[in-house]
């Protein structure tokens, strides 16, 4: 647990100083689960690309992953159907944004808004503090 908690600190530190200081990157928008649009960046990170976006505040920060390299307990994320998760009958709904599921203590999976089924796929993770 100890390790886990280091390893995110650290993640988030390397992430916030990447995109503060990413003006040589290119920028797009992305959607967050309250549908804000901010500008995010794309970082590669151990060899899975992320989306990173942080709030005019910089208070929220949301993070994500569409890779398929992105994996938790060995297996991938990306591409998962719900029926793959012991928990997914704690699939939420925000609306106008999608449905997601916590899978662990830090990471969400993200499905599509429009249809929720056992055979819906995850098509990315990504944290953001509601």
């Amino acid at each position: 647990m100890m390790k886990k908690r280091i390893y995110l600190v650290a993640f988030f530190t390397i992430l916030t100083s990447y995109v503060m200081n990413a003006q040589k990157q290119s920028q797009y928008s992305i959607v967050t689960p309250y549908s804000d649009i901010v500008p995010a960046y794309e970082a590669n990170i151990n060899g899975i690309v992320f989306s990173i976006a942080v709030d005019e505040y910089r208070k929220k920060l949301f993070i994500s992953t569409r890779d398929t390299n992105f994996k938790q307990e060995g297996k991938a994320v990306v591409g998962r159907t719900l029926s793959s998760f012991k928990n997914k009958a704690d699939i939420k709904l925000m609306q106008g944004w999608g449905y997601y599921l916590k899978i662990d203590e830090y990471w969400y999976a993200r499905f599509d808004f429009n249809n929720i089924g056992d055979d819906s796929k995850v098509g990315y993770v990504f944290q953001y503090k509601f």
